[in-house]
């Protein structure tokens, strides 16, 4: 069985892999997230603070600081309980 550490999986790969499928589940997706972070009508370089909830993998997160790149964001997901 191979090593599966953390430093070993290609996370950039993976993450390319997650947009592309949801941009075919969801209809429009890359422009539903520029009308939420757009929809405030912030200037491109203020120094926002982003709080993201239940960000999943954080597609938003990442779209977030494209659209504004001096904001300071906190991405937090909780992940899968285990019982």
């Amino acid at each position: 069985m191979p090593n599966s550490s953390r430093a070993e999986f290609d996370w950039a790969h993976w993450f390319a892999r997650w947009e592309t499928m949801q941009s075919a589940y969801a209809a429009q997706r890359s422009r539903r997230f520029e009308l939420m972070l757009r929809w405030p009508d912030f200037p491109r370089d203020a120094e926002l603070r982003i709080l993201d909830l239940g960000c999943g993998p954080g597609s938003l997160a990442f779209q977030a600081v494209k659209t504004y790149p001096r904001a300071r964001i906190l991405a937090v997901e909780i992940g899968r309980a285990h019982v």
